[in-house]
Order: C-alpha cells, then structure tokens, then sequence
C-alpha cells in the first residue's frame, strides 16, 4: 500500500508539474503574441504618422509652388499693365 501510494502520490506531482509547465508555456506565449502585437501597431502606426508627415509637407509645398507662381503671375500682369499705361 505504501508504494502503490507513493506511485500515486509521484504521479500527482508530475502531473501537476505537467500542468503547471503548460501553463507557463502558454502564458508565456501569450506575452510574447501581446508583444508582437504591441510591436507592429507600433511600428504601423509609425509608419502612418511618417507618411501623413511627408504627404502634409508634400502639400505645403506644392502650396507654396502655387502662391509663388500666382504672385508671378500677378506680377507679370501688373508689368504688363504699367508697361501698356506708359505706352
């Protein structure tokens, strides 16, 4: 009786350590999954803050390209306009 107890008994242990690994082992995989995850929405939302950046200075600069060619252009009229008046 007393061996077949301590077999039972050796058998709980290990399987309660069984147990206990697995769930280790999941919840580990689970931080290492949240962390991945963490990571690339990082990384994405990276990646859209970067572009937004470059796409909003790419219209500021197409902007400034505008007003300066309409301030040419003004310009060249309003010449054009004294130079016809002085004619």
């Amino acid at each position: 009786m007393a061996y077949a107890q301590k077999m039972a008994d050796a058998q709980k242990m290990a399987d309660a350590q069984k147990m206990a690994d697995a769930q280790k082992m999941a919840y580990a995989q689970k931080m290492a999954d949240a962390q991945k995850m963490a990571y690339a929405q990082k990384m994405a939302d990276a990646q859209k803050m970067a572009y937004a950046e470059k796409m909003a200075d790419a219209q500021k600069m197409a902007d400034a390209q505008k007003m300066a060619y309409a301030e040419k252009m003004a310009d060249a009229q309003k010449m054009a306009y004294a130079q016809k008046m002085a004619d």
